[in-house]
């Protein structure tokens, strides 16, 4: 890594640093993100690892469901699963464990009475901000550490 690319990340951290005090009532604007980054990451690493390698099927539904709050849209129980890459009954399985811990719930599909939508709860949006925003500090503050070795190991 050259010193130019480590100045540019330490501006970044920097600037990263002094928006979390700004974020206030609204983390999860704040740490799109990080979130989608998550989501990402979990495609990549699932298209590279064989099938079923990874197992997270509360945490892929709970992103995917999140996501598409984010973006205006919803996920009816059967499309979660296929886009989550989770068999049905799984996906079943781990929606009845979320909604009984009180993470997401079901609701009528306004333009389909035979389907389901799932939704996060207000106790669900608040545990995955909460997440997203320690992830936020906690990269941050560790972070400037990480690149003042890097950038000492690069002489």
């Amino acid at each position: 890594m050259k010193h130019s690319q480590i100045d540019d990340i330490k501006s970044l951290l920097a600037r990263a640093l002094s928006s979390l005090d700004d974020v206030g009532d609204q983390p999860s604007l704040a740490f799109s993100a990080l979130r989608e980054m998550e989501i990402a990451l979990r495609r990549i690493r699932n298209a590279h690892f064989p099938p079923n390698y990874f197992s997270d099927a509360a945490w892929d539904i709970l992103l995917d469901i999140d996501y598409a709050e984010r973006h205006g849209l919803f996920y009816s129980v059967t499309d979660l699963g296929v886009d989550a890459g989770i068999p049905l009954t799984t996906t079943l399985r781990y929606l009845n464990k979320l909604e009984r811990d009180g993470f997401v719930e079901r609701r009528p599909d306004r333009n389909d009475k035979r389907r389901a939508i799932v939704v996060l709860t207000d106790n669900g949006r608040k545990t995955l901000d909460q997440v997203f925003a320690t992830l936020a500090r906690t990269t941050a503050l560790s972070a400037p550490a990480r690149l003042v070795s890097a950038e000492q190991a690069i002489g």
